[in-house]
C-alpha cells in the first residue's frame, strides 16, 4: 500500500501497484526511491509465485518461486486520497542470479519452512563512488546445510540498472535460512 504521513498519523492511500503489474501471484517486501523534483517513484519488489497456466487448476498448491523486479511511475496528488500514482511502466527483472553463489528459485524453490530465498530487495547508492547496490536475502548455492541463507547483492551504475550479480555479503551456512528475519 501507498502510505502518506499527515502530521502525526498515517493515511492509507490504497494499493501501490496497479492490478496486473506484478508478474507473480503476490508482491512481497521491497524498497522505493522518490525523486522529489520529477515525482518519479521507483519501486524494487519481490514477485512471488507464478500465475496458473491456462487450463490448469487455479487452486493448486501455491508456487514459491521468487523473482526481483523494478517498476516506476509518477507520484501525484490524488482526488480520493492525498497521493496516487500514474503512468506505471512494465515491471522488469532486476537481474539474473549467479548460480555459483545463489540457489535459483525457479529450479529449487524449497518447501514451506525451508523456502529458498530471493526476496526483499533494498536499494542504496554508495556515496563514495556513486555506484548503486541492491541487497536481498537469498540462499547459498552448494551449501553444506539445509539452513544456508545469505545477504546477496547486485551492483549497477544507475538505479535503472542493468544490475549485475555479485558474491554474497553475508553467508549463514549451517546457521540460518531466512536472513530477512
Amino acid at each position: 500500500h501507498l502510505l502518506f504521513m499527515n502530521d502525526d498519523y498515517w493515511v492509507d492511500c490504497g494499493p501501490l501497484l496497479p492490478d496486473g503489474l506484478c508478474p507473480g501471484t503476490r508482491e512481497w517486501s521491497g524498497s522505493a526511491l522518490l525523486d522529489p523534483v520529477s515525482g518519479r517513484l521507483d519501486v524494487y519488489f519481490t514477485a512471488a509465485g507464478r500465475p496458473p497456466k491456462l487450463g490448469s487448476d487455479a487452486q493448486a498448491t501455491p508456487h514459491f518461486e521468487q523473482r526481483l523486479f523494478h517498476a516506476h511511475a509518477r507520484l501525484v496528488a490524488g482526488t480520493s486520497a492525498p497521493l496516487t500514482t500514474e503512468g506505471w511502466q512494465a515491471a522488469t527483472p532486476i537481474g539474473a542470479l549467479d548460480s555459483a553463489y545463489y540457489v535459483d528459485t525457479a529450479v529449487d524453490a524449497g518447501v514451506p519452512g525451508l523456502i529458498h530465498g530471493y526476496r526483499d530487495p533494498g536499494i542504496f547508492r554508495d556515496p563514495a563512488d556513486g555506484s548503486w547496490h541492491i541487497v536481498f536475502t537469498g540462499s547459498l548455492a552448494g551449501a553444506a546445510h539445509r539452513h544456508a541463507g545469505v545477504v546477496g547483492h547486485f551492483t549497477a551504475e544507475s538505479p535503472d540498472g542493468p544490475f549485475h550479480s555479485a558474491p554474497p555479503i553475508i553467508t549463514a551456512d549451517g546457521v540460518a535460512n531466512e536472513l530477512e528475519r
